[in-house]
């Protein structure tokens, strides 16, 4: 496609684009069913995909409606823009951008949210050193080369089509996805039933490094950590990566080991990865449990699956109780009744597991791909 830019003409991006501040006390009265916190958002995504049910308990509060773009403010490096084709509403971290249709598509918006120039002003215009966030007032001021109502929509038009493509193979991936929790409900259910032994005969159980002041204040032995939002269901994300001062001793026990499985103490209890080396040196905060293997009656990989059907069936959320903000304590985890599968049935397993493995990263490979096309092509017409 051939762009000509002789007719762009130079605008304000708060001349083009509303900051929506629209409030309501009380969501569900309003019969607003759907919230979308930062979590919902996902990086590089230009629609919205997921959200929560507002009857679970949100206090958020700002509306948004069909046609408007939702922007995570906090941590903008994480390119968090997306357009929403249903009503609700989302977390005080997103800003809700509305185009004004005489000047601007709402299918071009997203595209100026992911372009590097917008990106580099949101982030050089971020304030604080934990959670960064920017502000409308600063993003208002950004400017940039505004092309025609036309030539926004051939645009938007091709470049709508890579998402499109993206979000065929996330559907793949969903589809994975179900299948495999299928697959290893009915290999559990029938594993659980056979030997068991607690989850301390098989792994070692250790909290990490303690958070307080004095840590957290730049000094001697500055190494990178892990928090619980680095771990995912069977991967990390490095996106945002804090550093810790560890002395010798902390160095001795935390340091992470190829082979260790991270686990989330709070929140998602039990979400977690193997650890294999992705960074030379690294170390965990007291958010994640890090087991370490005593013999190979259960490898890694096999017990982050089951990680992953004890979450899903119910089995932690038993374990944790019925608090506000859920936490699997070590002395729980370390009582966990575990599998013990014969050799035999854990060699079937981890062969099966490698290829839903390699087919999931084979989808990722592709999704990842057509977000790269999708924003080089940004780069190239903006």
């Amino acid at each position: 496609m051939t762009v000509d830019r002789s007719a762009w003409t130079p605008v304000r991006f708060g001349d083009v684009v509303r900051n929506v501040n629209d409030n309501v006390g009380d969501p569900t009265s309003a019969g607003l069913t759907r919230a979308v916190g930062l979590e919902h958002l996902d990086s590089g995504a230009l629609r919205v995909r997921r959200w929560a049910d507002t009857a679970d308990g949100v206090t958020f509060t700002r509306r948004f409606r069909p046609g408007q773009v939702l922007f995570g403010k906090r941590r903008v490096y994480q390119s968090k823009a997306a357009a929403i084709d249903f009503e609700g509403v989302c977390s005080g971290d997103i800003l809700v951008f509305e185009a004004i249709p005489d000047r601007l598509t709402s299918e071009f918006l997203p595209l100026v949210l992911h372009s590097e120039d917008f990106q580099r002003h949101a982030l050089a215009t971020s304030a604080g050193s934990l959670s960064p966030r920017t502000n409308w007032t600063d993003l208002a001021k950004y400017t940039f080369r505004l092309p025609p109502l036309g030539d926004q929509r051939r645009i938007a038009e091709l470049l709508w089509a890579t998402e499109t493509a993206g979000e065929m193979y996330g559907r793949a991936l969903e589809a994975l996805e179900s299948v495999r929790q299928s697959w290893r409900s009915e290999i559990f259910s029938r594993w659980t039933s056979g030997p068991t032994c607690s989850l301390d005969e098989l792994y070692e159980v250790q909290l990490g490094k303690k958070l307080d002041p004095k840590v957290r204040v730049p000094g001697q032995d500055m190494r990178p950590y892990l928090r619980n939002i680095n771990v995912r269901w069977r991967r990390f994300d490095f996106t945002d990566i804090k550093k810790l001062s560890f002395s010798g001793p902390d160095r001795d026990v935390l340091r992470l080991r190829n082979g260790d499985v991270l686990a989330c103490e709070g929140r998602d209890v039990g979400r977690s990865a193997v650890w294999r080396d992705q960074l030379d040196e690294c170390y965990y905060q007291n958010t994640l449990h890090r087991l370490r293997p005593k013999n190979q009656t259960l490898p890694p990989d096999i017990l982050v699956e089951y990680f992953s059907w004890c979450s899903e069936s119910g089995r932690f959320a038993k374990l944790v109780g019925d608090s506000l903000i859920p936490h699997l304590t070590a002395a729980r985890l370390r009582k966990l009744s575990t599998p013990v599968p014969t050799p035999k049935d854990a060699l079937s397993f981890l062969e099966q597991l490698n290829e839903f493995d390699s087919t999931e990263a084979s989808l990722r490979s592709q999704i990842d791909r057509t977000v790269s096309m999708r924003n080089a092509h940004i780069g190239i017409m903006l």
